[in-house]
């Protein structure tokens, strides 16, 4: 009877450790803390941070509180790969979030789609990162790196293959660049400014006085 009590009251205790590890959401980010990277690295970690902060003030994640992990990677792509398979296999965590910068994303990525883990990247904007085909990636900024400067049109006309945008948008695309070709002494003959024409001078000097007439 005994015994009974005692695997009772084990089996209670492993259910509530369970129990206790299952409330809570484990993401892990690996950052350059230090290194090359470390003062953009330390603000992504206060974001991270923040981000935990106000989730867990607001009820968490489907009423489970948010455990953050940050790992140092000392600005190196490498112990970045390291740092992100060991959260996968050894803390076991339910999810991660992005490194800081192209440099160490780009190894990353590999990593994060063999584990079929959601890749929300913070900065990291290189197109390369987005070529190698990778379906898990989401990016938080506004353009890539490539585009970071140029203006709209120049970005469309890099990313619509010629003739296959709407109609107003090729008129546009063929005015701003032959708008680009033209030497300066065209484009002004071609804007018709008009030139101011002549005319007399007007004086700013002050008149003086009309004198008081006598009686």
């Amino acid at each position: 009877m005994t015994l009974a009590r005692i695997l009772a009251a084990t089996t209670a205790m492993v259910f509530a450790a369970t129990a206790a590890h299952a409330e809570s959401i484990r993401i892990g980010a690996s950052l350059p803390i230090t290194g090359g990277l470390s003062v953009s690295g330390e603000k992504h970690k206060r974001g991270y941070e923040l981000c935990t902060k106000l989730i867990n003030e607001a009820g968490g994640i489907l009423g489970r509180q948010v455990d953050l992990i940050v790992s140092d990677n000392r600005s190196d792509p490498a112990t970045a790969i390291n740092q992100y398979e060991r959260f996968i296999n050894v803390d076991k965590v339910d999810a991660v979030y992005g490194t800081f910068s192209s440099r160490l994303t780009f190894p990353v990525a590999a990593i994060l789609s063999k584990y079929n883990m959601v890749h929300a990247v913070p900065s990291g904007g290189a197109l390369r990162i987005y070529e190698q085909g990778y379906r898990n990636l989401f990016y938080f900024q506004v353009s890539a790196a490539e585009y970071t400067g140029k203006d709209v049109t120049a970005v469309i006309h890099d990313l619509i293959p010629a003739g296959e945008g709407p109609r107003a948008l090729r008129s546009c695309l063929r005015t701003t660049s032959l708008a680009m070709r033209l030497p300066p002494a065209c484009s002004a003959k071609r804007s018709r400014i008009r030139r101011p024409t002549k005319r007399s001078p007007i004086s700013l000097r002050a008149t003086s006085p009309m004198p008081a007439s006598r009686s």
